[in-house]
């Protein structure tokens, strides 16, 4: 079972393109070497990195990376999840959490070592008998927000909000 990037999401006000990082060498090399993204393009100031199908940006920029969040929708999240482990990045549990659209997911959260947090999710098929419970149980929809759960909160690990888009 191969992890595949689907896609990259922004969080909030983020700007996918231009996650801010504060020198552009280092940083290609930890999205290289420990995320597993590829360089399409890059300068003295700014890259574009892609794994699958998600594409993101870095950006040399004074902005604090704490404020910058994505969502990566992904298959396989238990394997990148222990892919990234494996890497010593310490991603938080795996949680399921019932979202805008009233599907659920499956996701954890991981920061990089200048800030940016990342949320990592995979959509969860359900059977007829688990999606009416999942209508009764309105009380976990955020309306498209993906709320970490109290061990995630205790671990400190951001909110990522909006973070569910129209995934195909």
């Amino acid at each position: 079972h191969k992890v595949k990037f689907l896609a990259a999401y922004p969080i909030g006000d983020t700007k996918i393109e231009e996650l801010p990082v504060r020198e552009i060498a280092p940083a290609i090399g930890y999205y290289k070497k420990v995320l597993g993204f590829s360089v399409v393009e890059f300068d003295a100031k700014t890259a574009k990195l892609q794994r699958g199908d998600a594409i993101i940006g870095l950006k040399v920029s004074k902005e604090d990376p704490e404020q910058a969040s994505v969502y990566f929708s992904v298959l396989n999240v238990r394997q990148l999840r222990r892919e990234y482990e494996d890497c010593g990045i310490c991603p938080s549990q795996l949680s399921e959490e019932i979202v805008g659209d009233n599907s659920k997911i499956i996701r954890f959260f991981a920061k990089e070592p200048y800030g940016v947090c990342f949320c990592f999710g995979q959509k969860i098929r359900e059977s007829k008998c688990e999606m009416k419970a999942s209508e009764t149980v309105k009380n976990n929809s955020f309306n498209g927000v993906v709320q970490p759960d109290e061990d995630d909160q205790k671990k400190g690990v951001c909110t990522a909000q909006n973070a569910v888009r129209d995934e195909r």
